[in-house]
């Protein structure tokens, strides 16, 4: 049996959203019954390919084996911070098949990967030398490093930080030196980039051990007499040699008429013995016995003399000599007359030396190769002026460039195909034009950029860029240059749609099927409140619904998510081909989605079957819907037990009103009873809180004077009703209702009034006091407001008065002419109980640009 490669593809694939830097969601379209000819086997799995589209090979990420049964899938290893693209294809027992259209979307700026190459060495005693390279995925722009170290005395690190972080502000900086750490000690070292999104997801870590202690240990010496003007010290200083050390011997003479001070006779041998002469040669030829006695004096007949040998250490870093604080290790030797014998004492000494021991040095200075000025050494031996007529860095970056800009809707050309919208000298424009110049960061580094102004029509962008880059070694060359672009028209693919008529390829298509408009009401309120039509195209009012068209698929798909958030609903899609391109395979379709809104709406009159019933908790079977959002929500008036459903048990089981606001007839309550606990019936499940179970004697206010017939029923409307208040309700006894499921019950068990809501005041006055108002979208081929559409707008009105749950969800904006309007005050109401919205519920209609209609 051959088997065959699948030649299914993915309907539907979607990206969602972005949930965090590199973490997406996407959907797609499970595969229908008809689809199992083109899968051509066993359908194993999914797999997703995610990629930048500036760099697809070398970002390409393969994620497999996503479960068959998935309609959607949240990823979290996305390509941060760039345009990045992604595909479908499903996955058999042997074969992969074709991959779907491109998507392409954007992901935001994240925290950094590790830095690479982290490593170091040992530096003199007490310090630790860093390198690093930038990681390979910056995720984002790296605003400089942070390193951590902590002491290991044993296989574990000691818990804690020995010293705070150590920041780095300099981005380009990719090397530090840890100084003031402990000898001979094993160091563990973290470093991590940083960006404005945090520090890397995970460190690069080093374990160093810095060297053994270079403070050289005390010398042992012994002084021998030699003769009347000179002394021999021998000394072992008792610790390895270093390069760069020096020894020298430090005596002083102890006067009787004077001061005295230390002076130093320096080894520059490597001998280990020194021959010191107190007295220069000049000062003894003439006299020397009297010099003579004096060196006697001072050496047997003083109180003390003192003769010290040291050590210190040079160190040496980048070819700078940098002094290190010394140390004087010595041993003092005191001389005593006792019976004409002399004793020898040892005293340890340790002090800091605050007088450097360095001799100073001076940098020398040579001649420019080029003009001769006397210039400070350097890889060149050149001037800094010199150097930037000879050289130039930027002979490899053009200095001219084009930007293709759509005079439709002011957005430019990002190449291959993404259009921005930019406007002049701002910082979106500037990334277009440094995107467009070849050569930056790779031949030079590019320290700053902005724009030197030109005139706003002369199609000219003037953007002045200062670079570096290291010409010899250890010599960077600064250079500041300017770029010109000069921008062509060139009408974008969705201008190009509009102009040609073809303005949309993506319809969704909003249907109800009801006899009033207050559920689109509702829905346009909630589509300006969260801006959901911004991308449509256009807007237009059909019979039964609303048409909303798109340029792209996307957008359309976004509408579709939203209204099934918010309102209970299924959708169908479908899609046409428009064209083909046979040489690339590049289809070109018009996508349709039928969105249908349950037909059930707030204070309509349903029937549930006994299964239904049964299934909800034995609720009903007559029930009134108290609210529609994402679920519909059913009040037994009887019971006041309380149950939702939600869009996808509706469509299992749907049913329909057996009556609407419509069909309503208006009762005047005579007489009110409100049920105790104890007369109330008991309720498995959750029951309203918001209601009152009361028994309600009504009458028809069309047949009072004439029958006189009054009504008895149990209504959840008890909190509210009182003798003499107007409700509406719906004679179930004396109604033609053709509802299957109403014949399956006994007509005598069924009540025979139904109240729906209570009637505060006046229409017409309620419509004139009103202070607030809507906003409206801009809907093209609207109908003519005619007596039933503006009927159902003021209930609408009137709904959102009496129901504060649902005004959530709305902007209501201060209507400042009716406010004005003299007796048209909150407080002037003559009906107290008749809801009303307060002024600090309002908002003000402060908006600079109003593309929505207002309330006339």
């Amino acid at each position: 049996m051959c088997i065959l490669a699948p030649t299914y593809i993915p309907r539907g694939f979607r990206f969602v959203q972005a949930l965090g830097a590199t973490t997406v969601q996407f959907a797609w379209e499970p595969p229908l019954a008809v689809d199992e000819v083109n899968i051509r086997g066993f359908h194993k799995a999914y797999q997703i390919e995610m990629f930048r589209l500036d760099d697809p090979e070398n970002s390409l990420r393969v994620i497999s084996n996503i479960p068959p049964n998935q309609a959607g899938i949240i990823l979290f290893n996305a390509p941060a911070n760039g345009l990045v693209g992604a595909r479908i294809r499903i996955e058999t027992d042997r074969y992969l098949g074709p991959t779907s259209p491109v998507i392409e979307f954007q992901t935001r700026e994240g925290r950094p990967g590790p830095v690479t190459n982290l490593r170091g060495s040992q530096h003199a005693g007490n310090g630790i030398l860093l390198f690093w390279e930038p990681p390979d995925e910056p995720n984002g722009f790296i605003i400089g490093y942070q390193i951590d170290y902590k002491t290991i005395e044993s296989i574990v690190a000691q818990p804690g930080l020995d010293q705070p972080s150590i920041i780095i502000q300099d981005r380009n900086q990719l090397s530090y030196l840890i100084g003031g750490l402990k000898p001979n000690t094993k160091y563990r070292v973290q470093v991590r980039a940083r960006t404005v999104a945090g520090l890397s997801i995970s460190p690069a870590m080093i374990e160093l051990t810095t060297n053994y202690s270079l403070v050289p240990s005390k010398p042992k010496f012994i002084v021998s007499y030699r003769g009347t003007t000179f002394f021999n010290v021998s000394f072992d200083p008792n610790a390895m040699a270093i390069h760069g050390s020096l020894y020298y011997v430090q005596y002083k003479e102890d006067e009787r008429d004077g001061e005295s001070i230390f002076k130093r006779t320096y080894v520059v041998s490597n001998d280990r013995s020194i021959i010191v002469s107190p007295l220069e040669p000049d000062k003894y030829i003439n006299n020397e016995m009297n010099l003579l006695t004096r060196i006697i004096d001072v050496l047997f007949y003083s109180i003390k003399a003192y003769i010290q040998c040291m050590k210190f250490v040079v160190k040496r870093s980048f070819d700078t000599l940098s002094p290190m604080k010394l140390f004087t290790l010595s041993n003092t030797i005191i001389y005593s007359r006792i019976n004409n014998s002399y004793r020898l004492t040892n005293l340890y000494i340790m002090e800091y030396i605050t007088d450097s021991i360095e001799p100073t040095t001076t940098a020398g200075k040579i001649l420019c190769c080029q003009c001769g000025v006397l210039i400070e050494p350097n890889a060149l031996n050149m001037c800094n002026g010199c150097m930037q007529s000879q050289i130039d860095i930027t002979e490899f970056i053009p200095k001219q460039g084009q930007l293709q800009m759509c005079n439709k809707c002011i957005r430019y050309l990002q190449p291959p195909n993404t259009w921005i919208s930019a406007q002049l000298e701002s910082r979106e424009l500037l990334t277009v034009c440094l995107k467009r110049i070849k050569g930056l960061n790779k031949e030079v580094r590019l320290v700053d950029a902005g724009f030197i102004w030109t005139e706003p029509h002369s199609k000219r962008i003037k953007v002045k860029l200062t670079v570096q880059k290291e010409v010899a070694q250890g010599a960077i060359l600064q250079q500041t240059f300017i770029v010109e672009f000069t921008i062509f028209n060139q009408i974008c693919d969705d201008c190009q749609r509009v102009e040609a008529k073809d303005y949309w390829k993506a319809l969704v298509q909003v249907r109800q099927r009801t006899s009033h408009k207050k559920t689109f009401f509702y829905l346009e309120q909630l589509l300006l409140k969260h801006n959901a039509h911004a991308d449509a195209s256009n807007i237009k009012q059909v019979h039964g619904g609303l048409d909303f068209y798109f340029a792209e698929q996307n957008s359309g798909r976004k509408l579709v998510d939203f209204l099934t958030c918010v309102v209970p609903c299924r959708f169908e899609t479908s899609k046409r081909l428009i064209s083909h391109d046979i040489h690339s395979n590049i289809y070109n379709y018009k996508y349709t989605t039928l969105i249908e809104i349950v037909p059930v709406c707030k204070d309509d009159i349903v029937c549930l079957s006994k299964k239904q019933s049964k299934h909800l908790g034995n609720i009903g079977p007559i029930c009134i819907c108290s609210r529609v959002t994402q679920n519909i929500y059913l009040i037994d008036p009887q019971t006041l037990k309380v149950e939702p459903i939600s869009s996808s048990e509706f469509w299992r089981s749907p049913f329909s009103s057996i009556c609407d606001s419509k069909h309503l007839v208006e009762y005047i309550v005579c007489d009110v009873n409100v049920l105790d606990s104890t007369s109330k019936p008991h309720v498995y499940g959750k029951e309203s809180q918001k209601h009152a179970l009361a028994e309600v004697f009504v009458m028809k206010s069309s047949e009072i004077g004439v029958i006189d017939k009054q009504y008895t029923t149990i209504s959840h409307l008890g909190h509210i009703l009182h003798p003499g208040d107007t409700v509406m309700g719906f004679d179930l006894q004396n109604s033609n209702v053709s509802d299957p499921s109403l014949n399956d019950f006994d007509l005598d068990t069924l009540p025979d009034v139904i109240l729906v809501k209570k009637i505060y005041a006046d229409k017409s006055l309620r419509n004139r006091r009103r202070q607030w108002k809507l906003k409206h979208l801009d809907v093209e081929d609207a109908a003519s407001v005619n007596s039933t559409i503006e009927r159902d707008y003021n209930e609408f009105l009137e709904d959102l008065e009496e129901d504060p749950v649902l005004r959530q969800n709305v902007n209501v904006y201060r209507d400042e002419k009716k406010i004005q309007e003299p007796g048209n005050n909150i407080g002037d109401s003559t009906e107290e109980d008749t809801p009303r919205i307060d002024l600090n519920e309002m908002l003000a209609d402060m908006t600079m640009e109003e593309p929505d209609k207002m309330d006339s």
